[in-house]
């Protein structure tokens, strides 16, 4: 199926609303991209063409589980057991199961960060998902501190066309992305990149 807009946003926006779901669960090839011509003349739309993406299969969820047990379950990594399980049409979870936490991550987990980077980055390189990486209870702190960062944005947005979030690690941002695409289903969310690392954009639906 095909659409235009103005704009490549716009597209994507109605796009979703066609398709009745979230801009992240649209798999599309731009067909045309937009031109504002010149004095008036030649003007082009953004043309896509677009559908929903696919459920990710279990095939697929044995294939990452391969991969990062490949590289993680090593003898002096203590790793037991990596569980991976679907959470949507583009994220999964990667639970960490081992012998002795300190020994894989050191002390209070210290080193949790650099783990959800690398899992990150070799899920997200070969199969284009998101990941949230699971280390026993570590990330329950964080996401009582996430939630809070994500009611000061929200509340901006009262007063303002627009807000973001702070820079975020990987699986804090997937977690932030996807609840903010539920709870503002009227604002288009984007997720934009920095040299302090990758942060939430919303924006009005007209931006």
């Amino acid at each position: 199926m095909q659409v235009s807009e103005k704009t490549l946003e716009l597209a994507l926006i109605k796009a979703s609303s066609i398709a009745k779901c979230s801009i992240v669960d649209l798999e599309y090839t731009v067909i045309q991209n937009p031109s504002k011509g010149f004095l008036g003349f030649f003007k082009k739309d953004a043309i896509i063409e677009f559908k929903e993406k696919d459920n990710i299969s279990e095939e697929l969820l044995a294939k990452i589980q391969q991969d990062l047990e490949l590289a993680f379950k090593k003898d002096y990594f203590s790793v037991k057991q990596i569980l991976i399980k679907s959470i949507n049409k583009q994220s999964i979870s990667v639970e960490f199961i081992c012998d002795n936490y300190e020994l894989f991550l050191g002390k209070d987990l210290h080193k949790y960060k650099y783990l959800d980077i690398l899992v990150s980055h070799l899920v997200n390189t070969k199969y284009n998902l998101y990941t949230r990486v699971l280390v026993q209870d570590y990330l329950n702190e964080h996401i009582k501190e996430l939630n809070e960062h994500l009611n000061d944005v929200k509340n901006k947005l009262k007063d303002y066309s627009r807000a973001n979030t702070k820079p975020l690690e990987p699986t804090l941002l997937n977690i932030a992305y996807f609840t903010l695409l539920k709870d503002l289903t009227n604002k288009h969310i984007v997720i934009k990149d920095s040299s302090a690392g990758k942060y939430i954009m919303i924006y009005e639906n007209n931006k």
